[in-house]
């Protein structure tokens, strides 16, 4: 790979402004008509351009001219995968390295701009980032080493990886090398530590790229409903045919798998003699124990749905309805029946919760009043969302 020029001194917005209404590539005839700005990077601009003959749009990269821009021209029309930005033509004029290609719609970054995702949406994602990165580095032996939400753009719902100015190309997929090159926050330890690094540095990339698309994200209200359909669909079953409490239920205990819930470490959990038996129990995590356990009462079935109203709430509002600081003091709170039901955004899962979070556990809502709550017999289009996701 050419070594990169520094961009201490390149301006690109003047770089912009330079670039001729109309490009010419002067070895095939063919003119482009330069329309809006799509994005800036440190060496180099992007805008949409129109041919003048056929009327159809791309997506053309203007880089100054060098042997690097030649390099990664080559190195993008190398590559051939629908999750790979599409490469066209690559031209140059006396300053000017052109890169024409397929133009997206927007970027995985807009998605990390909204405030709600669906996850199903986020596995969507990220499988089609796993499948290019696949074929990048067990077909082509090379290196995005640039990986993050700016550089993922998005054509009609599919995944396109750009910008391969500072990938690397590698002898077999095993090969080591140094890198200087990528954004701060998304480089591997070993970028940064100044070792010798490979196709590992887009898979921590692809770690950084996940985190991002969840952070400070609220589900959506339909997956929510989907999901504590099935769990206490579950828990009504352990409850009335077999006489078990869980005893432990918390998000760390609800595994998913195709879409579908999974209740899984029986670990704490209780045979009972009857729907209503009672009987002493200490087990669990603390910020999903019931009032009734806290205060070490004979307590049932109701500790399950005590937990469920809190994994409820976390859905919501990813936090747990104790915070740190409360659960040093969760038993006094009790004690003094100073307890409080934490809200939501939603007015019908509030009503849930609150019938959930009932300190009085014969007041409390059982698994089948959850089933027929007006939150969960709502309407969901989860099933269609999830079946569309997960076959593609």
């Amino acid at each position: 790979m050419p070594k990169q020029e520094k961009s201490t001194s390149f301006d690109v917005n003047k770089l912009y402004s330079q670039v001729e209404g109309i490009i010419t590539n002067k070895a095939t005839g063919r003119r482009f008509e330069k329309g809006k700005l799509l994005g800036k990077g440190r060496n180099g601009c992007c805008f949409k351009v129109h041919d003048m003959e056929s009327n159809e749009t791309f997506a053309c990269k203007v880089l100054k001219k060098s042997r690097h821009s030649l390099y990664e021209a080559k190195m993008l029309k190398s590559l051939n995968h629908r999750n790979i930005v599409k490469y066209y033509e690559h031209f140059c004029d006396e300053k000017v390295q052109y890169i024409i290609m397929e133009c997206c719609d927007s970027s995985l970054y807009d998605i990390c701009l909204e405030k709600e995702i669906d996850v199903n949406l986020i596995r969507y994602y990220v499988r089609q980032i796993a499948t290019a990165c696949h074929y990048l580095h067990t077909e082509k032996y090379i290196v995005h080493a640039d990986l993050k939400p700016e550089n993922i753009l998005l054509k009609d719902g599919v995944v396109k990886l750009a910008d391969f100015g500072l990938s690397r190309k590698l002898s077999s997929v095993n090969e080591k090398l140094t890198h200087k090159g990528g954004t701060l926050v998304f480089k591997a330890p070993e970028i940064i530590i100044k070792k010798l690094c490979g196709v590992e540095n887009d898979c921590w990339a692809l770690g950084c790229t996940i985190f991002q698309l969840f952070e400070e994200k609220k589900i959506d209200v339909n997956l929510i409903r989907y999901y504590v359909r099935q769990i206490a669909t579950a828990c009504h079953y352990l409850h009335t045919e077999k006489y078990i409490v869980h005893a432990d239920l918390k998000p760390g205990n609800i595994l998913l798998k195709d879409g579908v819930v999974k209740l899984a470490d029986f670990g704490s959990s209780r045979k009972m003699s009857s729907v209503n038996e009672k009987l002493t129990h200490k087990g669990g995590t603390l910020v999903y124990k019931a009032p009734e356990i806290i205060l070490k009462q004979l307590c049932g079935v109701e500790i399950d749905c005590w937990a469920l109203g809190c994994t409820i709430f976390k859905l919501f509002e990813g936090k747990a309805v104790f915070t740190r600081k409360k659960a040093k003091k969760i038993e006094h709170i009790f004690i003094n029946d100073t307890f409080k039901v934490p809200l939501t955004s939603c007015s019908n899962a509030n009503t849930l919760i609150t019938r959930l979070l009932e300190t009085n556990p014969e007041l409390r809502y059982t698994m089948k009043d959850v089933l027929k709550s007006t939150f969960v017999k709502e309407p969901s289009q989860c099933t269609v969302m999830v079946k569309k996701f997960l076959n593609w």
